[in-house]
């Protein structure tokens, strides 16, 4: 929780780890990219070759052959960027859900859990994910929460066969869904995703001409600020200048609640007309975030 006599924020660690590059073993770039862009690994042999499984993003497991240290190095970064496997009726896992899910309820936000097989009972989620969840939106601001355009979390399910977008904010249902594959993938990316989703929310609640100036400023910053999450920095900035105003909206609130003094001295080591423009957006963000700075 923030103090509301200051109006300072501690960030909790697994969101402050997102101010530093993610070091992952670059040494060996196929682990690299599969931690970056799958589901934990499950491995073993097949036709007396190393094969490691994932789940897609249709949810179906695949498999990819790979050599014995690529494999071993894998297994071992897991243990470290991934929820541990789910846990039947844990007793903490169990207490996790029930903090998570009252405080939901003052929000009046449905948790809906929507996981096939032994993910259907909320006492065997991922190790630490309601947990997470629970640290991310309790120092959020109330009304970011407590507003009708949010009024479901859904965790679990697959994606759209249309869009098979992972995770997204659904305008028409109010809903931010989470879907299996971005909970079954890194810690790092669910937090970069869902903090995402929300700052499209957020989007929805700002005030007309806040969202106007945004926008009009979005065109002309360059370059974006952007963190090391998913595919990494290059990527994230490639989708703030090719999408519209909301996904720069949208990719700013993650900065805004994580990045701390990381975004601040960016936008004082800008070029002059950048930092202006970039003091206005965040003048912007800590208005409307009823000015909570996040430490």
């Amino acid at each position: 929780m923030y103090n509301m006599q200051n109006k300072r924020a501690a960030i909790p660690k697994e969101l402050r780890a997102l101010q530093r590059p993610w070091e992952i073993k670059k040494e060996i770039p196929q682990v690299e990219k599969w931690v970056r862009t799958k589901t934990k690994p499950t491995t073993g042999t097949y036709d007396d070759r190393p094969i490691a499984h994932y789940t897609d993003v249709r949810g179906r497991l695949c498999g990819m052959h790979l050599d014995e240290k690529t494999t071993d190095s894998l297994k071992k970064i897991a243990e470290t960027e991934y929820f541990a496997w789910a846990v039947m009726n844990d007793p903490e896992t169990a207490n996790a859900y029930e903090q998570l899910k009252g405080f939901l309820d003052t929000h009046n936000i449905r948790l809906d859990l929507k996981f096939e097989g032994r993910y259907t009972n909320p006492t065997c989620k991922p190790k630490g994910l309601y947990e997470l969840i629970l640290k991310i939106m309790s120092i959020l601001p109330y009304h970011h929460l407590s507003t009708d355009k949010f009024r479901k979390l859904l965790l679990g399910g697959m994606p759209d066969h249309y869009t098979l977008e992972p995770c997204y904010y659904d305008v028409r249902t109010k809903t931010v869904n989470m879907h299996e594959t971005t909970i079954l993938g890194a810690k790092r990316n669910f937090i970069g995703l869902f903090l995402h989703e929300i700052g499209h929310i957020f989007e929805d609640i700002l005030p007309p001409n806040d969202k106007t100036t945004l926008a009009s400023i979005a065109q002309m910053l360059n370059p974006k600020f952007a963190i090391d999450y998913l595919e990494g920095v290059e990527k994230r900035r490639f989708v703030q200048d090719n999408g519209n105003a909301g996904q720069f909206i949208a990719e700013t609130y993650l900065h805004y609640v994580t990045q701390g003094e990381v975004f601040t001295k960016f936008i004082e080591d800008s070029e002059a007309e950048q930092r202006e423009m970039w003091k206005e957006v965040n003048g912007i963000y800590q208005r409307n975030f009823d000015g909570i700075v996040y430490v």
